[in-house]
């Protein structure tokens, strides 16, 4: 990676959008239009040069927002990259802007080790400045259904909850992702249903009533009884506030 110079003022004609952007969904960028208006371009965008003139590698919202704005020029970090340098570069930049959802970054992270072949886990890993467990658990998110995975982008469904999900069999991955929704399951209780569901021998899963009980099993009852002695706790719960599940057909 080489520097041409400090920052250059470069023709916005001759730059363009990266084709290998890792963010998807950019939102409206119709505040920072505002802000760069009322405040001019704070930042200048990194970018590399290419045969067609200049690709952006950080900074394309603000690119976008500065054309929108009819500008004619900009100004500009100019990197000698190749290809694997500037998806790196890119990566880093939005994962310490917090700019990428769970799904974005498992995409990215895919693309990194098994489309382009950069590198495996441990390399990404070094990297981002994560950790390997990270990153992998990141990537089971693309094992869920795509519905699913649109839950997690919406930030109904948390990451959490999600890599719970990757342990259910496939056929009732989205059940459950139903019921979290429905009934906002927290990841404890997530866990719990999991349990139960492991416990009745797979493929049994328990119904939408189990589920609703189990959850109300883990909740604080008005019944309990909250003893000390001897600088012990004890707890004691009457036997109508026990809920005990059993398979279909058992």
């Amino acid at each position: 990676m080489r520097t041409r110079r400090s920052i250059e003022e470069l023709d916005i004609s001759l730059i363009h959008g990266s084709a290998l952007d890792i963010r998807t969904d950019t939102g409206t960028i119709d505040q920072l239009v505002e802000s760069i208006q009322s405040n001019g371009l704070l930042q200048p965008i990194i970018v590399r040069p290419v045969d067609s003139g200049f690709e952006v590698v950080v900074g394309n919202r603000r690119f976008v927002a500065c054309t929108r704005l009819d500008y004619k020029s900009i100004p500009c970090r100019i990197l000698e990259l190749d290809d694997k340098q500037a998806f790196e570069i890119s990566l880093v930049e939005n994962i310490q802007r917090n700019t990428l959802n769970p799904i974005e970054e498992a995409k990215a992270f895919k693309r990194y080790v098994d489309e382009f072949g950069y590198g495996g886990v441990s390399e990404l890993s070094k990297k981002i400045g994560k950790s390997q467990e990270h990153v992998s658990k990141r990537l089971q998110l693309l094992r869920l259904p795509k519905r699913v995975q649109r839950e997690i982008i919406r930030r109904r469904i948390t990451p959490s909850a999600a890599y719970e999900l990757c342990c259910v069999d496939s056929e009732y991955t989205e059940k459950l992702a139903d019921e979290i929704l429905r009934e906002k399951l927290s990841l404890r209780e997530v866990r719990r249903v999991i349990k139960s569901y492991d416990a009745m021998g797979r493929p049994a899963f328990p119904s939408r009533e189990q589920i609703v009980q189990l959850r109300a099993a883990g909740q604080p009852s008005p019944a309990q009884k909250l003893s000390l002695k001897n600088g012990v706790v004890t707890i004691s719960i009457p036997p109508q506030g026990l809920v005990l599940l059993t398979a279909p057909g058992h």
